[in-house]
């Protein structure tokens, strides 16, 4: 069973969402600035002390704080705190783009309040030095889907309009009053829109969290590298979009596609019970136990376990349980667990 410790790390995630909507909220930083980085300020230390649950979300609350920091920084103490989000930040590649060009505006400003000739080098040094990492990182990035497991997501309209972030980049270069861009920007959500994506694991609130895809798939990479023992699997949009990847083995097509469908439905918060399972996905009660038996063998197989000691049954809705011992995580397409699937 899940330790007190993951069920608090579960907690903390709900947590760090919850925050980070409430610090984005455009009506809350047109009233008060404070308010708003005091929220994303308290997400950004949640995820600093749940290390289970640390990537993509430090990265994401890092980078929000650091502008809401950067609308009031005057002194070289303030800027080099945002420098350091800024950095945080820049370590996951789909903010890395931007959030290093955010630094140069911030070593800029650094540059102009530094005491002595050579703190003004090496600034000068370090700003040569991001950019050019800058038009390296971006010439070689493509955002573009591939046919690799787990499948690169397209970035979408991600960041707030270009408009927007020229201004925003010229009064944070020219040390303007930020006040006339107070919360007119189309959101401050960097996923505006897009909570079609949701972890799952043996724990059934993990799926509680939707979101972006590049954020889900983010967290399913962080649990490949820190759980090798663990199996993981991908549920897509369409058929072709579902991969697995058993315990310290690579991405690959599953055996059958019908049973990673299932276990994703079992996992999710999505069915309330086993008429409720079998009304989404199955003709018969025989399609059903086939759809479970191939199942519980590709979790055998993967955890070198009998396919009888993969599942028990809640007694209370009957939906097949998976064994507390079993570690396996997966990302999910929530539409593709909202529609009637096509039935077996």
């Amino acid at each position: 069973m899940p330790t007190e410790n993951q069920e608090s790390g579960v907690r903390s995630r709900n947590r760090v969402l919850e925050l980070l909507r409430r610090g984005c909220d455009l009506k809350l930083q047109r009233s008060s600035t404070k308010d708003a980085e005091a929220a994303i300020g308290e997400a950004y230390r949640l995820c600093r002390s749940s290390p289970e649950w640390r990537d993509p979300w430090l990265w994401i609350t890092a980078y929000r704080l650091a502008h809401l920091k950067m609308r009031a920084a005057k002194d070289s103490q303030s800027l080099e705190t945002i420098d350091h989000l800024f950095l945080e930040a820049s370590q996951w590649n789909y903010l890395k783009p931007v959030a290093s060009i955010y630094r140069l505006t911030v070593l800029h400003r650094l540059r102009q309040v530094a005491d002595t000739k050579v703190d003004k080098q090496k600034l000068a040094a370090k700003i040569h030095e991001i950019f050019d990492e800058i038009a390296a990182f971006s010439s070689g990035f493509r955002d573009t889907e591939t046919t690799d497991f787990p499948r690169i997501p397209h970035m979408g309209s991600i960041y707030q309009s270009r408009n927007f972030n020229l201004l925003e980049l010229a009064a944070y270069f020219l040390n303007l009053p930020y006040d006339h861009l107070e919360g007119i920007s189309s959101t401050n959500d960097l996923f505006p829109g897009y909570e079609h994506w949701m972890l799952v694991g043996l724990k059934r609130q993990i799926a509680s969290v939707k979101y972006h895809e590049a954020v889900i798939l983010e967290e399913l990479n962080s649990k490949e590298r820190s759980h090798p023992q663990a199996l993981l699997f991908r549920l897509g949009k369409e058929d072709r979009d579902c991969s697995w990847k058993p315990p310290r083995q690579g991405w690959a097509k599953p055996p059958h596609p019908t049973a990673i469908h299932l276990l994703a439905l079992l996992l999710s918060d999505e069915v309330s019970d086993i008429h409720d399972l079998k009304r989404r996905m199955f003709r018969s009660d025989d399609a059903f136990r086939q759809a479970k038996s191939r199942l519980a063998k590709m979790i055998a197989d993967s955890f070198h376990v009998k396919p009888a000691k993969v599942f028990d049954e809640d007694l209370n809705t009957g939906l097949p349980l998976l064994a507390p011992q079993i570690v396996l995580y997966g990302a999910v397409y929530v539409p593709r667990l909202r529609r009637n699937s096509e039935s077996i």
